[in-house]
Formats: C-alpha cells, structure tokens, sequence
C-alpha cells in the first residue's frame, strides 16, 4: 500500500517503518529525533549532522583530524598524514619524512636502528657516547678534548707500529713504538727548546744549543796557573764539556771528576791536539774508592778523542 503526502507540515505520534527505504527527495530530513532500528543508511549525497556517538561516546575529532588517518598505515608515514605505530612500537619514516619545528626527547629506552642518522644542526649528549662501527670520521675543522689523557689501543698490549699517524697524502708522519715497544720512535727529526734526562743511549748528536749543559775551555795559560796544582784539573762539579781552546799543549794532565753531581748528568772531555803526545788520566771523586765503569781511571791518548760519562747518583761514572 503506498502513502502520499501533500506539502505542509504532518506530525505523527508514533513512527514511520519504511520496508523500502525512505526517500527524502531534495527537501531532506530535518529537525528529526532518533531513526532507530537503522541498520544501513545509504545513499550518493553527504551524510551531515551537527555531532556524533559511537557506542555511548561523543566524538569531538573534526573533520579534518579524522581525514589525517585516511591513507596512514601502521608502522609507515604517508605525507600530511597522521603516523600510526606498528605492532613493534615503531614508525618507519619513508623518504624525506621528518620531525619539523620541535624536539624529540627520549626519557627512557633506546633510539636504534640499522640506517642512518643525519643531523644539519648541533648536537649535545649530556652521557655517555659509545661507538661500535668500524671507522670513525670526524670532519672539523677544529677538535677540541678535555680530556687530560687519551688512551689509544684500549684493552690492547703496547705492540709495534701502535701511535699517531700524521697525514695521508706524500709520506705520513708517525710518532710510534718501535724496538719491541721498548722506545717510542719519530720519522722526522726531533726539534725541541730544552732536552732533559741522562742521555744514556743518545748518539749522533748535533746541538747548536744545550739547555744547562756549559762548556769549559782550557788555555795552555791556564795550566800554569795556582788553579790547576800538579797538573790536576777539577770539574768542580760542572757538567758539560770540558776542552781545550787551542793544541797548544806541552804536558800531560790528570781530570778530576770532584764536585757535586746529580744523577743523570754528563760530562763530556775532549782531548787536544797532542793527546797522543800528552796524554789525560780521568779519575773519579779525587781518586777515591769510587770507579769509572769498574776501573779507578781511564786515559785519552788519541789526538782530540773524547769521552762522555754519566753520573749514576752514587759517585760512580758510565761511559756511553
């Protein structure tokens, strides 16, 4: 049975069961109360209201917040879209995807991953940073360390060829252990305004300055003179070098090691040009029970030889 309805207002008590669907033509449903018993409402038009419940809920999102989660799958990001996390917790950003206009703060857990972390601003870690890859490049221009003391080869035995390596174009320069790690050798000559120590093992050495090291010359004059009694020459106590000034020598001499030394210093005496002639006896501590390498002397008779001895804090000398 079909019903036809005349334009004006009708207002029914009861409700109106549409067994084949209602058919609001152009003027549309308004001011109407609950439609119940709905199961679909379709149509080709907009489906508008003022608001919304789902299961007993309003739901405040507008539209335009629900239309970011059109298109967004979980785990991924889509452009102007809303990201949704994956079954991991996790968002996988997807070409140039990116965090724009504020900070991304971790409180707890970890950033991790298997790509790469790109970052055209500063970066400050307040902990602790560890690095497990296998090269660690650093492009400044400028490193700074505050560090007091850097360990290289951590956990490792000090081995040959472990150091500094300076440069990668021409010959590099090293600063490396050598010699069973038993010294530390440099590729370039060593340059430096002051050298320190007992210069034990050095040899083939060429100073044009020596850093408390005096040298003593001798004139055929001064051998005349009250000072050198006997022919005996003492080192007071200077270490140096103690030589003549000219060949001019017509007699042999004795040098006395007597005076006070400190461990580790050196005395180096050259002879003259007629040392064969006149040879010159060196003997510790005005010859006492102290030694020379074991011996109570030891004599220069070449023309301009020369020995060099170090002091060993106990009143004997080493030749070296």
């Amino acid at each position: 049975m079909t019903y036809k309805f005349q334009r004006g207002a009708a207002t029914l008590s009861g409700s109106i069961t549409a067994e084949e669907g209602l058919d609001a033509g152009t003027a549309g449903v308004s001011d109407a109360g609950a439609i119940a018993g709905v199961t679909t409402v379709s149509g080709s038009g907009k489906f508008q209201m003022g608001s919304m419940a789902l299961g007993g809920t309003d739901v405040t999102a507008t539209a335009d917040e629900l239309n970011y989660l059109d298109g967004a799958t979980a785990g991924n990001d889509t452009a102007d879209k809303a990201a949704i996390l994956g079954a991991g917790g996790s968002v996988a950003f997807n070409g140039s995807g990116s965090i724009d206009g504020g900070d991304l703060l971790v409180t707890a857990g970890n950033i991790s991953g298997s790509g790469n972390l790109q970052l055209g601003g500063d970066i400050t870690i307040a902990g602790d940073l560890t690095i497990n890859g296998t090269t660690t490049t650093v492009n400044s221009t400028t490193l700074d360390v505050a560090d007091t003391n850097i360990t290289i080869a951590d956990g490792g035995t000090p081995t040959d060829g472990y150091g500094i390596t300076i440069g990668t174009s021409g010959t590099p320069v090293t600063i490396q252990l050598g010699n069973s790690a038993a010294e530390v050798q440099f590729s370039l000559p060593v340059s430096a305004s002051t050298y320190y120590g007992s210069g034990a093992n050095l040899s083939g050495i060429t100073a044009d300055v020596a850093s408390g090291f005096s040298v003593t010359p001798y004139n055929t004059d001064d051998y005349a003179s009250s000072s050198f009694p006997g022919e005996i020459i003492s080192t007071a106590g200077n270490k140096g070098v103690h030589a003549w000034a000219d060949a001019n020598v017509t007699a042999s001499y004795t040098f006395d090691l007597s005076g006070s030394y400190a461990a580790g210093n050196v005395v180096i005496i050259k002879g003259h040009g007629d040392t064969s002639t006149y040879p010159i006896t060196i003997r510790p501590n005005d010859n006492s029970t102290n030694s020379i390498d074991g011996d109570g002397s030891i004599i220069l008779e070449s023309d301009f030889a020369s020995v060099t001895m170090v002091y060993d804090g106990s009143g004997n000398w080493m030749v070296i």
